[in-house]
């Protein structure tokens, strides 16, 4: 095997145990946790970090839960010290600056367009309820798919359903009143949580929720 090769080799085991840490079970799955296309992961297979547009090194990086710098020392034959890795890694810091305020109007124009038919839609259908006390609540329901969408493409998953019968966890749920681990409660608003950490606890009670 050629030293190319085998840097080659060697770069795919380290990457394939950093996806492990962060529970990334495939490139595909990288590719749509980060936002980068499969063809920048090759480079980074291919220990061509350093070919990588910084924004995107930046991406992969919260990825993975490391460091831009880590990428680049791991993932390209340039190495600290060298003039051509430093002169990089500034250059990724300071374009990561100046990008900020497009990264986060981005960001803000691709959640909009998820949420477009929710927020089209909804303000109607609340007038609707208000004229008309009558109007049946579940042709509302459609409107939230695509807040159930954006959610499960930011791995955000909910803790319960609402009526659901559960033993009480102070871990993840939150009481309206004194409870005992492991009572039997209802669910009466849902929570929300990632494969890392609580986002919003459940809050619960020991009677189900009333139906109007």
């Amino acid at each position: 095997m050629t030293a190319p090769a085998e840097a080659q080799v060697r770069a795919e085991v380290q990457l394939r145990a950093w996806m492990g840490v962060a529970q990334i079970p495939s490139y595909r799955q990288l590719a749509q946790k980060s936002g980068v296309g499969q063809l920048l992961i090759k480079r980074l297979r291919q220990q061509q970090a350093h070919h990588i547009p910084p924004v995107k090194l930046h991406a992969l990086a919260l990825a993975l839960g490391r460091s831009p710098l880590e990428l680049l020392a791991g993932f390209s034959p340039l190495t600290w010290g060298n003039p051509g890795l430093e002169q990089e890694y500034q250059r990724l810091q300071q374009q990561l600056i100046t990008q900020a305020p497009q990264l986060a109007q981005e960001f803000r124009e691709q959640t909009f367009k998820q949420l477009e038919t929710l927020l089209t839609q909804y303000p109607t259908a609340h007038y609707l309820a208000q004229q008309s006390p009558q109007w049946p609540a579940r042709q509302v329901t459609p409107l939230f798919l695509a807040l159930t969408q954006l959610l499960k493409r930011w791995e955000i998953a909910t803790i319960g359903t609402v009526g659901e019968a559960v033993p009480y966890d102070p871990q993840r749920h939150q009481a309206e009143g004194p409870l005992v681990p492991g009572e039997t409660v209802y669910i009466r608003f849902i929570g929300y949580c990632t494969a890392q950490r609580l986002l919003q606890r459940a809050r619960v009670s020991r009677t189900p929720p009333p139906i109007p």
